[in-house]
């Protein structure tokens, strides 16, 4: 009976361990910090993650700390939540070494890809940039100057790009799929222990600019996009159309504003077949459940403005 137990007891204390060693700790970025600001950082993922074990790296100074985040009750009995740094692994320390290359080739590859830009469209005139609205962290505002935004020039329209993965494929492969391999595995050596940072905190944007002639220089818009490397792919953060509209990037987004869509080149029914995929709607040849209208027209200056409405 002893040695059922013991051998019992020792099976899932290695169930324990191996479960524990496989885990992935949560990581979370506080550029320029102080140990406090990366404690308290720390205390906010335990809340948004659930998890105990979280690491908080610089990528301004390239370092990092671990914590651990304790639920407990005060004097009064009232919940209280802290936390204490504790040491990393040496697979962690591993896995951090990796996400400090990880985050600095993607500003190489975004350099490069800016290179590559120039080679494939010589001719473009490089005008004064379009401004776009840059979405950051809302827990990580030091993030703002710190961040590395490339810039790439293409003929076509944001609109086509975010509903037809075939165009951002093809942009992607032309700029970065020659470094794609290695950021890719880079990402899987980071991943080994830790989690990798969202794409807003890594901070690593380009700016893919479009024109509507060969020469660059009518200006149709602009879309901001991270790298993913794992999937091979960009994200698209923000953007702006023809039309100086913030072009929407969730559902609520789509129905929640005005969208002045005149001008050439299809606009309104571009607009309307990418919001499409965002509602999850059927329109222009994109189906779903639910079917986009304009549910109010109004003028301004001269402008129509379209407000739209899902049924």
């Amino acid at each position: 009976m002893k040695k059922v137990l013991y051998s019992t007891l020792l099976l899932c204390g290695l169930l324990s361990f191996s479960s524990q060693s496989l885990a992935i700790t949560k990581t979370e970025v506080c550029n320029g910090c102080s140990h406090s600001e990366m404690e308290q950082k720390a205390t906010f993922a335990q809340v948004k993650f659930g998890t105990s074990h979280v690491v908080v790296v610089d990528f301004v100074h390239k370092y990092s700390r671990k914590f651990t985040v304790v639920n407990d009750e005060d004097d009064r009995g009232e919940p209280i939540r802290y936390a204490y740094e504790s040491s990393l692994s040496s697979g962690e320390r591993a896995s951090v070494a990796s996400l400090f290359e990880y985050r600095g080739l993607l500003v190489e590859t975004v350099k490069q890809a800016e290179e590559i830009n120039k080679k494939l469209y010589p001719n473009y005139v490089y005008a004064a940039p379009q401004k776009v609205s840059i979405q950051y962290s809302s827990e990580d505002k030091a993030n703002e100057s710190r961040l590395y935004v490339g810039e790439i020039k293409t003929k076509g329209d944001p609109y086509d790009f975010l509903t037809f993965s075939s165009i951002r494929n093809t942009v992607f492969d032309r700029h970065i799929q020659t470094n794609s391999g290695i950021l890719q595995a880079t990402a899987n050596n980071v991943l080994n222990t830790i989690s990798i940072p969202k794409i807003l905190d890594l901070g690593v944007f380009i700016d893919v600019k479009f024109y509507s002639d060969d020469l660059g220089e009518q200006p149709n818009g602009v879309v901001q996009v991270g790298i993913n490397a794992l999937e091979r792919g960009f994200v698209p953060i923000s953007g702006k159309d023809v039309n100086n509209n913030d072009i929407p990037m969730t559902a609520s987004q789509v129905l929640g504003g005005g969208f002045s869509l005149g001008g050439s080149g299809n606009i309104k029914e571009k607009f309307e077949r990418y919001s499409s995929t965002l509602v999850g709607g059927s329109t222009a040849g994109v189906s779903g459940g639910c079917s986009l209208y304009v549910k109010e027209t109004i003028v301004i200056n001269g402008r129509y403005y379209f407000i739209y409405a899902c049924k």
